[in-house]
């Protein structure tokens, strides 16, 4: 499964995680781990691979994936990426 950012959308680094910054929708903060998923998803990584990523840099924790599904879904929701479809 593949995403990428929404046009209008930017991401920048602060010191304690990211702002995400939607055009004409506002911006929201978000942690670490949260903006590392967005890194990747703007270097165009699929998900399938970010999910192997953050398990590997957080030691296979069980929750991972299911975060990271829950996260990205939440994303698709406020407009920030959209899912590409196969």
């Amino acid at each position: 499964m593949k995403a990428k950012l929404r046009k209008g959308v930017r991401i920048r680094p602060e010191a304690f995680g990211g702002v995400v910054q939607i055009k004409d929708g506002g911006a929201f903060q978000v942690d670490p781990i949260g903006f590392d998923i967005i890194s990747q998803i703007k270097e165009g990584i699929e998900i399938d691979h970010i999910i192997k990523n953050m398990k590997e840099k957080y030691e296979d924790s069980p929750k991972v994936e299911e975060d990271i599904h829950k996260f990205t879904q939440k994303l698709v929701e406020e407009g920030v990426i959209e899912i590409e479809k196969e």
